[in-house]
């Protein structure tokens, strides 16, 4: 609820912005808390609901992100055109930030909370839930605490804010680069949405194949490739 709400808010805000620091906080702070906040849990829920074809779970949710990007890029040019830069914020975070509240509403932690199994489970496993009770709240923390300590925790972390780093400064200005090369709008335009494409396929198949073969030596070949 507090993620929609940050998204209602960045969207209302960045709509109204008459200087840039306005963009830089509407958008790049408020914006991009709301994403993690949605991100990490929904990424952290698929892991509790999948035993099996974890994969395939992962892959869709990655591609249906980029998916989502790939059909709102006409709208948003539509909306530009028809109403300006206000309404062009304003419409998908009114309409976005509703579908979010609606939507938080049927999503559960884990599949015990309704009394099922995760998917993949065998039948005679028993339907427990793992993060409401105490012993769950310490098991977490000295989890973290152990993992804090390690390498491993620091480097992840640091992959993927780097690798984010880098390539979304890539993506934004991918358009803008390839006009002051002397392509035309409309090819640059469809630089990026092949750029996206890719990108949606890309993000589905890496998981299945990661769960097959083993992620250390897929995310190996997926850097080297970038």
């Amino acid at each position: 609820v507090f993620g929609a709400c940050l998204f209602i808010a960045g969207m209302l805000l960045a709509g109204s912005m008459t200087h840039i620091w306005q963009f830089y906080l509407s958008f790049g702070v408020l914006l991009g808390a709301s994403m993690a906040i949605f991100q990490v849990p929904l990424v952290s829920g698929v892991t509790v609901w999948f035993r099996t074809h974890l994969g395939v779970a992962m892959g869709s949710l990655q591609g249906l992100q980029v998916l989502g990007t790939v059909l709102l890029i006409p709208l948003m040019a539509l909306l530009f055109a028809q109403f300006g830069l206000k309404w062009t914020f304003w419409l998908p975070g009114i309409v976005g930030g509703v579908v979010l509240l609606l939507l938080i509403r049927p999503f559960y932690n884990e599949p015990a909370e309704i009394g099922v199994r995760p998917f993949g489970a065998p039948e005679d496993e028993p339907i427990r839930r793992f993060q409401t009770d105490n012993a769950a709240k310490i098991r977490t923390s000295v989890f973290f605490r152990q993992a804090r300590r390690t390498n491993a925790f620091w480097n992840l972390i640091g992959i993927h804010f780097w690798g984010c780093m880098g390539h979304n400064i890539f993506i934004v200005f991918l358009v803008a680069m390839a006009m002051d090369r002397g392509l035309s709008r409309e090819t640059a335009v469809a630089a990026y949405i092949t750029l996206t494409v890719f990108s949606m396929i890309t993000r589905f198949v890496v998981p299945i194949v990661a769960d097959r073969l083993g992620s250390k030596g897929v995310m190996s070949v997926c850097f080297s490739l970038q």
